[in-house]
């Protein structure tokens, strides 16, 4: 099974799982990101976020160009993003 995360601008850290993500390969798509792939830790809802990079508490999450949040904590990158894991700024 392909598993597809979409990545809406080059310069996001975050992509969108358009399929259930379970741990395994993921591939990436999106401008800039065809041919990308990466390891996804665990489970990801379709419509739920995942890591594309490795993170420290207190960073900027980044979707379609824009500060969505910060991170609570250290997070690793191919893991599930959501409310447990970011603070809105908003």
């Amino acid at each position: 099974m392909s598993q597809k995360a979409f990545v809406i601008h080059p310069k996001d850290n975050v992509g969108t799982a358009v399929d259930s993500i379970e741990p395994g390969l993921v591939s990436l798509i999106g401008v800039g990101f065809q041919g990308q792939q990466l390891q996804a830790l665990e489970s990801v809802k379709f419509g739920f976020k995942i890591a594309l990079i490795d993170f420290k508490k207190g960073e900027a999450i980044v979707k379609n160009n824009a500060v969505i949040g910060l991170a609570k904590t250290d997070i690793k990158k191919g893991s599930f993003m959501h409310l447990h894991n970011i603070r809105s700024e908003f």
